[in-house]
């Protein structure tokens, strides 16, 4: 009897052991290793297996660099539908009439809506891709920081705003009303600014209003990563950050010259492509200023 017991017990012992094996083996136990759990029970629950908490940072930095990846591919597709695929598909659609010259060649609200979403996915992918890919900086708290980082996100709304702006300036043409700066014709505020009724109305669908309001978002966004790179020298930022603020400010400047250049030339086609492909560098840019001055999470 006593031998017939060892027997069986051995047995249920050497089953176990398999059981183990194959639960090592399966991808469930691939699974909750790289999720950092500690343990593994069988069906019986009698068995159980210590695993140890390993880091997943490499297969974060993978997932960032696909997630970068499809930013990229969403900013090839702004960049050529927009001022390039999409100037010829709405131009080949035209009927040359000359009483329907003074109509917008496609709708402002579509094509902001259009732009809006393609840039919202972009700065989401690329956001949550950088977040991944790059380690969180850790700078110690203080008042000086915590002014930085809301003032980055502060800044980072008026470029996306400034942004989507431009595509109410391309939808109603509204660069080829006033062709000169920093003045708008002869006065520094247009006299028809307000000629539609009611008043909100101006703001969407009034050439003169929206390049006036995409005037003053433009200038006050610079005027706001300037700033920002001011104040950022008050703080004592890592390196990848310095950069990150420097690279935006640069591209500030940059996208101001040429918009105003590709107001003055009469709004080339080449040019304001340039010019809103800028804008989306721009928000690039913002977007990874964001991403350096992250809060550490504990």
């Amino acid at each position: 009897m006593v031998l017939l017991l060892r027997l069986a017990l051995s047995c249920r012992c050497q089953t176990t052991g398999r059981n183990l094996q194959q639960i090592q083996r399966t991808p469930l136990r691939q699974w909750l290793l790289q999720r950092g759990q500690t343990t593994v029970t069988t069906e019986g629950g009698h068995a159980s297996v210590r695993a140890a908490s390993i880091p997943n940072a490499a297969s974060d930095r993978v997932l960032g660099r696909w997630l970068v990846g499809c930013s990229g591919l969403v900013l090839g597709a702004v960049v050529l539908g927009g001022g390039l695929l999409g100037w010829y598909m709405v131009k080949s659609g035209l009927e040359e009439k000359t009483e329907s010259h003074d109509i917008p060649r496609v709708s402002q609200y579509r094509l902001a809506a259009h732009l809006g979403s393609a840039l919202l996915l972009y700065c989401s992918s690329l956001w949550t891709g950088l977040t991944l890919m790059l380690p969180a900086n850790k700078i110690p708290d203080s008042r000086n920081l915590l002014q930085l980082r809301r003032f980055a996100k502060v800044t980072g709304g008026l470029v996306f705003l400034t942004a989507l702006s431009g595509a109410f300036v391309a939808g109603l043409d509204a660069g080829l009303v006033y062709n000169s700066f920093p003045k708008m014709g002869e006065r520094w505020i247009p006299d028809d600014l307000l000629a539609f009724s009611p008043a909100i109305k101006n703001v969407f669908e009034n050439p003169s209003t929206v390049q006036f309001d995409h005037r003053i978002l433009g200038i006050g966004s610079l005027t706001a990563i300037t700033g920002l790179y001011l104040f950022s020298r008050r703080v004592h930022l890592p390196r990848r950050a310095k950069i990150a603020i420097g690279c935006l400010t640069a591209m500030a400047y940059t996208q101001v010259v040429l918009g105003i250049s590709t107001l003055l030339l009469y709004v080339p086609t080449p040019l304001a492509a340039t010019h809103q492909s800028g804008s989306v560098a721009l928000l690039t840019f913002a977007i990874w200023v964001l991403a350096e001055l992250r809060k550490v999470v504990k």
